[in-house]
């Protein structure tokens, strides 16, 4: 699984070249801070501040290289922002042999080529998939019957998790779902597994229930909902 936050939650943008910290200007024209970056040569593309721990003052990012100990975490949020993105699209019938990979490495009890492959014959106008560079990465089934949409399955491959990638995949089902005319989207998360349960929260999925036997005796399930026409999808 993988999760995000919003840009505009992570980072601050700047429009100007100057900050203050701790009541001094700590970057001038020539892109030098003196206390959280190193000297670059050129700037970036845009100028980015983190908040600092101790004042709660932005730390600019520009033209510079992070030093991740003086701004924890902000090395990896900019990765996330660098990554390179994805094509969100409807699945196409190739797709399965990717999907069914995927599959096979996330789950320990895979849905098997010919189960994906009628799953896509009965519903794959409602298969949301991921593309990067030419490849299959994440994808998104969901099954709708009265205004309800089930999020069936779900899965980004290993080596793209916590990129950013399953949290921008399950924002374009939602916003899928919404134009489809769904009131609610639900699914169930094992108990076990929290990265699944913390992601699905992050998006806007609120808890509903326990069930001990969802899929029979020894087989529970968290049941979790989004209702889609009491809120927006950026809130």
């Amino acid at each position: 699984m993988s999760q995000r936050n919003n840009i505009s939650d992570l980072f601050e943008l700047v429009t100007t070249a100057q900050a203050r910290h701790a009541g001094r200007t700590q970057i001038s024209e020539n892109y030098w801070h003196t206390s959280n970056l190193e000297r670059t040569s050129a700037p970036p593309p845009h100028p980015i501040a983190c908040r600092s721990q101790d004042t709660g003052q932005p730390r600019i990012v520009l033209g510079a290289v992070v030093r991740d100990d003086l701004c924890p975490g902000t090395r990896k949020l900019m990765d996330i922002v660098r990554a390179p993105q994805p094509q969100y699209r409807q699945a196409r019938f190739a797709d399965i042999e990717d999907i069914a990979a995927i599959e096979a490495e996330v789950f320990a009890e895979p849905y098997l080529y010919l189960m994906l492959r009628q799953l896509y014959d009965l519903h794959g106008s409602d298969w949301l998939v991921a593309e990067l560079d030419g490849r299959v990465i994440g994808y998104a089934l969901t099954l709708h019957k009265a205004g309800r949409a089930l999020l069936f399955t779900f899965a980004v491959l290993e080596q793209y998790q916590g990129k950013g990638y399953g949290r921008a995949l399950l924002d374009h089902m939602l916003q899928q779902c919404r134009t489809d005319g769904a009131d609610v989207v639900y699914l169930t998360v094992r108990p076990d597994n929290q990265p699944a349960a913390a992601l699905f929260k992050q998006a806007g999925f609120e808890f509903v229930e326990h069930d001990d036997q969802y899929f029979g005796p020894g087989e529970p399930r968290g049941i979790f909902e989004y209702r889609l026409r009491s809120r927006h999808l950026d809130s």
